[in-house]
């Protein structure tokens, strides 16, 4: 069973007793700005904090909201057995006597021959093994059947879970000074925190390729470095792109240098630059160097504050997700932005006299 962390239950506490902050009398106009602390007599409100926070509080709410609606789940599973054995004028236990292990009947020996096969477990196991196997397998199906029931009697049932899930937070992520490939003026803005060295952030450049494809005119890509201090790969990878990105080169790198998949050598950076008529001497002087990691520093400090905890991550107008995220699930997201930019522009005409 899931637990609330301690961390929860601290937000728990928070809302129930920071619900209104205890100001002092003379400070009366502090009330309605929803202060919660104070430095040398000037307020800190709520909103302030929570736009800096907005991030990490959207994960403990989620948290909270994911674990009442399992644990709502839950319940609502323990009371249709009873009401079926009920029903049946039988106990919970004999129900899933009858219902579930009787049903999950112990595999075929061709079952078990065809999960050796697919796990890749070494040819002529032995018989403990085997028992082993027979054992998993038998009581995987009673845990399906178990499902299966359950699923039964939802469809009979009206079970609702009424709780909204938390909306997730549009963070100001600034698009500062670096690459963009677009048009300024689209409606969609998505960020792509991202190291060079990540095979995953390449898999997430190539879904953003195909988000910026299948919507041409509607998408600005912004491309901004994201590594922890042991990626010396993806550091060399990032000033390479800083020095592609001074001559007006860095798209093409990003999609050389990704089209490797993070599977790349120092030397790959040079022969990628020198590919896109960039110099060596250009990367790795030390004075450019320098500015390089500094512009580095700057996109890693931004993706920190933004709630950006490791790569690849993606802000769509400001909309946090993983850059795991399947593709399908980006797309939705990208037609909920135009969507929401059509019906807001609809809005505008009509107020217009």
């Amino acid at each position: 069973m899931m637990r609330l962390s301690p961390s929860i239950f601290l937000i728990i506490s928070l809302s129930a007793t920071l619900g209104l902050p205890s100001v002092r009398p003379e400070s009366r106009a502090w009330a309605q700005q929803d202060v919660i602390a104070s430095l040398n007599g000037e307020p800190i409100t709520r909103g302030e904090i929570e736009s800096r926070a907005a991030t990490k509080l959207y994960r403990l709410k989620w948290e909270i909201y994911d674990t009442l609606k399992t644990e709502a789940e839950a319940l609502a599973n323990e009371r249709l057995l009873e009401s079926e054995a009920k029903r049946r004028e039988i106990s919970v236990e004999e129900l899933l006597q009858t219902e579930v292990r009787k049903k999950a009947q112990a595999p075929a020996d061709e079952e078990v021959d065809s999960y050796i096969r697919e796990n890749h477990i070494a040819a002529g196991t032995d018989g403990d093994m085997r028992s082993r196997i027979v054992m998993y397998l038998t009581e995987r199906a009673s845990i399906q059947r178990k499902l299966d029931l359950l699923e039964e009697l939802l469809k009979k049932s009206d079970f609702q879970f009424l709780l909204e899930p938390p909306q997730r937070p549009r963070a100001n992520v600034s698009v500062d000074d670096d690459p963009v490939r677009g048009s300024p003026d689209a409606s969609i803005t998505i960020i792509h925190f991202a190291s060079f060295s990540c095979e995953h952030c390449a898999e997430s450049a190539q879904k953003i390729q195909k988000l910026f494809d299948e919507f041409p005119g509607a998408i600005r890509w912004v491309h901004r470095d994201f590594l922890n201090m042991f990626d010396e790969r993806g550091l060399a990878a990032a000033e390479a792109a800083e020095a592609a990105y001074a001559h007006g080169k860095f798209w093409e790198f990003h999609d050389r240098i990704y089209s490797l998949s993070g599977d790349f050598k120092q030397e790959d950076l040079g022969g990628a630059l020198k590919d896109i008529g960039v110099a060596q001497s250009e990367y790795g002087s030390s004075g450019k160097s320098a500015n390089y990691i500094l512009e580095i520093k700057h996109d890693i400090e931004d993706g920190v504050a933004a709630g950006v905890t490791g790569v690849p991550t993606i802000f769509i107008n400001g909309r946090q997700v993983s850059g795991t995220f399947s593709y399908e699930k980006l797309k939705e997201m990208v037609e909920e932005e135009l969507r929401a930019e059509s019906q807001a522009a609809g809005k505008r005409e009509a107020t217009l006299p």
